[in-house]
């Protein structure tokens, strides 16, 4: 079926149909793509349910539960991304939609639009969907806008074309005509830019006017109060350009055109501004010179530079004053002072086309910014929100990792305490250093995991519940039943003595210590670790192939840990 239009009906009585316009209606999210997402999502997590090992995942384990909660998770941002596409996509297309039925109407259709049609301000519908279409979907980042306020002969002179149009375009470059600048603000069009751009709604405002608008005091003083109100109610104030318009006549048309004027620094002073304006007299008398040689009538650089020097400091010194530093308006930020005689107009440049002019390369070359008035509350509400969500993910990306290495330690030394194939030297460290991991698990539990730890999970329970039964199987092999087997050979050595043999009195003592300490490992929930571990130590407990060294670094901690553990760890309530 063909597009048959779209039928519009005057208050009139006429009726005309646009053909395309149905077109540009806006579409409802689709239906399609959300049923697939979910199909999808839900056939991840049967699989993932139905064959973890496919993965390498053990089914019931938390590592299962992640995967199917990160599925989930992926799902539902998609979905929401998708939401805000097509939400978007819908905005856009409902100012397209209007404004061409606006445009198709012409004035009748003022006659049937409500006020919310009205608070948008049509220009500025019409200038973000051409931005859109021209530099993309991040055109904000690629313009620059600039707002010209004034009064319509002067903005004509320096942008013809432009009060006509509302706006004009060229080389990312954006003028917006925003009316008399004495007038009250046009809250639509200030909050038309608001939305066009909030993070910086402006780049720079222009003040054209003529030598005699510029004696109007009182004009002048109602324009700077407007400015600072409109920046208020902007919530941003762009830097302020002044552009003197001077009438020259139509004589100057074919001279090489250039920028004139000077950017002002910052803060600065009635005496900085005289300075600058000042040291332009001489290049601006050379230039001029120069073009009233190849061309008689073409002498207003000669007489810019003349006017400056004879009355022209003075007078910008008088008139500026209150924008500059210390003055009532120096909020206003005055960043240059331009001039130039009209601008002629291109009949044949398109519409809202902007051929830029060489005297405006001062301004558009200008990379000044503006900055935020008022505390910026959104801003600073995102910025604590994107901190906040930073350390989160910070914190929780290094407790995981901080947790893998825990994990993969006390495995690796488990299963080293475990081969038997590992010389007995190695098997006694790697037990060592699995006791110390078991112990700081129970300092966390008891006491708490560090910092970084806390942002995820906490696993110190499970992984000592799971970490202990391999350590309980190394340390009775290497541990207990050393310690149990040179106990009773001793022993049995001492009751093999005869019965009068001397060495019954001498050993005495060390045997009685030895059958306590045997008797020990039968009631290990009674036993002195520390007597056990003096003990064997003393007795000369060896290990065979093993280096003193070892035995001396890891044997008594190993014995005392032992002694210890089997009713310490065990005690602690696991699952």
């Amino acid at each position: 079926m063909g597009d048959r239009g779209v039928a519009i009906r005057f208050p009139s009585g006429g009726i005309i149909v646009v053909p395309g316009l149905n077109r540009l209606r806006p579409r409802s999210v689709s239906g399609p793509a959300i049923v697939m997402t979910v199909a999808v999502v839900v056939a991840l997590c049967t699989f993932i349910h139905r064959k973890p090992a496919l993965l390498g995942v053990e089914p019931g384990s938390s590592q299962q539960m992640y995967w199917m909660a990160g599925v989930i998770a992926a799902g539902v941002v998609f979905l929401i991304i998708m939401g805000v596409y097509h939400l978007l996509n819908r905005h856009a297309a409902v100012q397209n939609f209007e404004l061409r039925r606006q445009l198709a109407a012409g004035d009748d259709y003022r006659a049937v639009t409500t006020k919310k049609a009205d608070s948008r301000h049509p220009a500025m519908v019409e200038l973000a969907a051409f931005l859109r279409d021209r530099y993309g979907p991040f055109w904000r980042r690629k313009i620059r806008l600039l707002l010209v306020t004034g009064e319509p002969e002067q903005a004509e002179a320096i942008a013809p074309g432009l009060t006509g149009q509302h706006w004009l375009e060229g080389d990312h470059t954006v003028l917006i005509y925003g009316g008399r600048p004495s007038a009250e603000p046009d809250v639509a069009l200030l909050t038309a830019l608001k939305k066009l751009r909030r993070s910086r709604p402006l780049d720079g405002i222009i003040w054209p006017l003529t030598e005699e608008q510029s004696r109007q005091t009182a004009q002048l003083d109602k324009g700077w109060r407007e400015l600072i109100n409109g920046g208020k109610r902007l919530g941003f104030q762009a830097p302020f350009y002044l552009w003197q318009v001077c009438d020259n006549g139509d004589y100057q048309s074919g001279r090489v055109l250039q920028s004139v004027g000077c950017l002002l620094p910052e803060g600065c002073t009635p005496e900085q501004l005289a300075a600058m304006l000042e040291a332009q007299t001489l290049p601006l008398t050379e230039q001029g010179m120069s073009q009233l040689l190849t061309d008689n009538r073409h002498d207003f650089l000669l007489r810019l530079a003349h006017t400056l020097a004879e009355r022209g400091i003075t007078h910008w010194q008088t008139v500026l004053k209150p924008l500059l530093a210390g003055g009532a308006f120096s909020s206003l930020r005055l960043r240059g002072l331009m001039f130039s005689p009209p601008l002629a107009a291109v009949p044949e440049a398109a519409p809202h086309a902007w051929l830029p002019s060489p005297v405006w390369a001062g301004i558009t070359g200008d990379n000044a910014r503006g900055r935020a008035v008022g505390f910026p509350w959104l801003r600073t509400a995102l910025m604590s929100a994107v901190c906040v969500l930073a350390i989160g993910g910070a914190g929780m990306t290094t407790s995981f990792f901080a947790n893998r290495a825990l994990v993969q330690e006390t495995s690796i030394q488990t299963a080293r305490a475990l081969d038997t194939r590992l010389p007995l030297a190695e098997q006694l460290v790697a037990l060592h250093t699995l006791q110390g991991e078991l112990e700081r698990l129970q300092y966390r539990i008891r006491e708490g995991a560090p910092w970084y730890q806390r942002f995820g999970p906490e696993r110190n329970q499970q992984l000592l519940a799971a970490a202990f039964p391999g350590y309980a199987q190394a340390a009775n092999r290497l541990v207990r039943d050393v310690a149990v087997d040179h106990l009773q050979q001793q022993l049995n050595a001492f009751v093999a003595l005869p019965p009068n043999s001397p060495q019954r009195t001498a050993t005495g003592e060390q045997r009685y210590k030895q059958l306590k300490a045997l008797l020990m490992t039968s009631r290990p929930e009674k036993a002195d670790a520390a007597f056990f571990s003096t003990t064997l130590m003393a007795d000369g407990l060896r290990y065979e192939n093993i280096p003193e060294g070892v035995r001396q670094s890891v044997l008594p901690s190993l014995l005392r840990i032992f002694m210890k553990g089997d009713h310490s760890i065990t005690s602690i309530e696991i699952g």
